[in-house]
């Protein structure tokens, strides 16, 4: 019996070492890499829109056939880059998913490149390596990646720019294929010249890996010589593309331009961007972390924080696992000076890395979160690369492996709420664009809709996701490109957008006429109190306003304000400018009509008479077993039947809008008091009683 089991026992120990060595055939550095950067961004996906600065990225594009592109990258500075954005959005269009693809394959493409250069200069620390592009990739202060359209180009930089790293260190240790291996990298120069210039100071830290990658054989004089004459063509790439962007170069945007007094002032411009270094570099490093572990997060009585914290468990699970099982490549003679090299590459990316919003004039510590990162961006490769070095110097081997799969874990988790905050949004305002499309197949000119809502996401003040809360331009630009609105010549929009804040703001001046002027970039919008759409969303349905609702009891002050001007005239009822293809494209298609669609394609029928279309939405809606959650979403329905003269059903209804809201009769009695003029029968005489309606 014993042998038997202990026959057993050595089986199974045979099966799982043999399941290991399988392991570390399988988990190659890339591959781990590709997971987790999956695990961190990937997993939400399928539940991603479009939100904040992503809709003057589309609308731009829609005008003058994608040559509105042109205007907002002259304004932000950088029209080197709109053929990257102009080819992109010819092959993705506006597809949410797509978009998200696209960005989370330029993402994979740097940090995978990113390993390569690294391996290049490093190839028998594999670990290492493989930590700094880890942390790289998934760097815990840059929590934007929800926002495609806006950063795809600056993974695409990151991407060349390695590329042409790697292929100019293998110029100079092929010397045979020295000038082909040196096309090619000017050729990947190229392509990063004409992409983000977040990135493009990064070219500085070049000559430090031709210094290291020459042999250390060489003379110190040689050495350097031989640096300097290698790093010519990319330095001549270098320096005409900042000369071209700092003197003859002006972009339309003031605060995107280079800080003259830099050349009128230059030690003081030195002074103040030392002083800003240190705070910046620190955030960087060291402050950035402290997000990442919140109390709430630990809260396991909240589904979204058990299923944050199972993949959590895997991302840490398996980059242990590669660590463990992955051995360092031995070679005759061990780079033991890799930590020192690590260090001076990194405190070098730092410093190149955030020269580029000192020139402008940003002081990253100074400036708001979570925007703040994007002027970071470019200091992540150097700040991976001394974290990792201090990780190997201060920590014993299982300690640091253990230590880099929480730090994994950390920064998993992390992206996956900023992901899911940011999905919050974008549920919010697909709800709105889907139902005022329903409700408004086209819009005067002029016209400001008002959104007043008391359901929206409420977010930690920690949530990167509050950059995207409240932007009444964004939700502006899609609704003007919902319904193909174009500007004029002088850059003036057909629409515009309020929400809570602003709306209230406009009510409260004395002059009942209120006008304003909203300016966004290049664009424009001049409106009034006069020319207002207002819903109102305090349930499932958003609900547009008319002037009966102000007689509500139970709405509030501000809603029963809008309900008074808002002019249900401005809708255009014969011509739809907001088709199904362009929402097609945006929103996840349903399955299955909800109740919100027949509740506004009634309302709008009843706008027009149309009382046939209403019954006819109605009983389509009960065959579906569909019926309001609140009371307003009886009131089409109710006056289709008043005038239908199926007095037996409006009383139906009106029993029933009645038991779901309060309030009721300020509304339904005027329509039953013309009914029992018109026509006295029992069910008026009953509804006018059950409503309590006064003489």
């Amino acid at each position: 019996m014993i042998y038997k089991f202990q026959q057993s026992m050595l089986a199974q120990k045979h099966l799982i070492k043999k399941w290991i060595d399988k392991t570390k055939q399988l988990l190659h550095p890339v591959l781990v890499l590709i997971l987790l950067c999956v695990l961190a961004y990937g997993i939400m996906i399928p539940w991603l829109g479009h939100v904040y600065e992503e809709w003057h990225f589309i609308y731009y594009n829609s005008l003058d056939g994608g040559n509105g592109l042109n205007d907002i990258f002259h304004y932000d500075g950088h029209p080197q880059s709109i053929w990257f954005y102009k080819l992109a959005f010819t092959i993705l269009g506006i597809s949410p998913a797509a978009w998200h693809l696209f960005s989370l394959a330029n993402k994979l493409l740097s940090v995978i490149m990113f390993w390569v250069l690294l391996n290049e200069l490093w190839s028998e620390k594999v670990k290492q390596t493989f930590t700094v592009a880890l942390l790289f990739g998934i760097y815990p202060f840059f929590t934007l990646q929800a926002f495609p359209i806006a950063y795809s180009e600056v993974w695409f930089s990151f991407f060349v720019l390695w590329l042409s790293f790697f292929l100019s260190i293998k110029a100079i240790r092929q010397p045979k294929y020295f000038w082909q291996w040196t096309l090619l990298a000017i050729l990947a120069k190229t392509a990063h010249v004409f992409s983000s210039e977040y990135t493009w100071f990064l070219e500085i830290l070049r000559p430090l890996l031709f210094f290291l990658v020459f042999s250390n054989d060489l003379a110190i004089t040689k050495r350097v010589r031989s640096t300097i004459l290698a790093w010519l063509p990319y330095f001549a790439f270098f320096f005409t593309s900042i000369i071209w962007r700092g003197f003859f170069y002006q972009p339309l945007r003031k605060s995107f331009r280079v800080n003259h007094s830099i050349f009128e002032n230059p030690l003081d411009a030195v002074i103040n961007m030392l002083r800003h270094m240190i705070p910046d570099s620190l955030l960087t490093l060291f402050s950035s972390w402290q997000l990442t572990i919140n109390p709430n997060f630990f809260d396991f009585f909240r589904i979204e924080n058990l299923f944050v914290s199972v993949v959590m468990m895997v991302g840490g699970g398996l980059t242990y696992l590669y660590l463990k099982t992955e051995k360092d490549v031995q070679k005759p003679v061990t780079n033991d000076k890799w930590r020192n090299q690590a260090i001076l590459l990194g405190i070098a990316g730092i410093i190149v890395g955030l020269l580029p919003s000192y020139i402008a004039g940003y002081a990253i510590y100074l400036s708001a979160w979570p925007g703040n990162a994007r002027l970071a961006i470019a200091a992540f490769p150097g700040a991976a690369l001394i974290l990792t070095a201090m990780l190997d110097s201060m920590l014993k081997t299982k300690a640091k492996f253990i230590t880099i799969a929480i730090i994994a874990a950390l920064m998993i988790g992390w992206q996956i709420r900023a992901a899911n905050d940011f999905r919050e949004i974008w549920k919010n305002e697909a709800k709105f664009f889907r139902q005022v499309t329903w409700r408004i197949p086209n819009m005067k000119p002029g016209t400001t809709v008002a959104y007043l809502s008391s359901h929206k996401p409420i977010f930690s003040p920690d949530s990167p996701a509050q950059i995207a809360a409240g932007n009444d331009y964004t939700v502006a630009l899609a609704l003007n490109f919902l319904y193909e609105g174009k500007t004029s010549h002088q850059g003036k929009l057909p629409y515009w957008f309020l929400s809570d804040r602003a709306f209230s703001q406009l009510v409260e001046q004395i002059n009942p006429e209120a006008s304003f002027r909203e300016q966004h970039a290049t664009l424009f919008f001049e409106g009034n109190t006069k020319n207002v759409l207002a819903f109102e969303n305090n349930g499932e349905c958003i609900h547009l306003l008319r002037p009966e609702y102000a007689q509500l009891p139970k709405l509030p002050p501000i809603i029963r304000q809008a309900a008074k001007i808002s002019d249900l005239d401005l809708i255009i009822t014969e011509a739809n400018t907001a088709p199904d293809e362009i929402l097609a494209q945006i929103l996840h298609k349903q399955p299955h009509p909800e109740w919100c669609y027949y509740y506004q394609k009634a309302d709008l029928a009843a706008q027009i008479g149309d009382w046939k279309e209403v019954d006819r939405l109605w009983q389509e809606a009960q065959n579906n077993f569909l019926k309001p959650k609140n009371g307003q979403e009886f009131f089409p329905f109710i006056q289709s039947y008043l005038k239908l003269k199926n007095f037996s059903v409006a009383l139906k209804l009106t029993r029933e809008a009645t038991r779901l809201s309060q309030g009721m009769s300020s509304i339904l009695c005027d329509p039953w008091k013309q009914a029992l003029a018109s026509s006295s029968t029992e069910e008026s005489a009953k509804a006018i009683q059950h409503l309590k309606c006064g003489p």
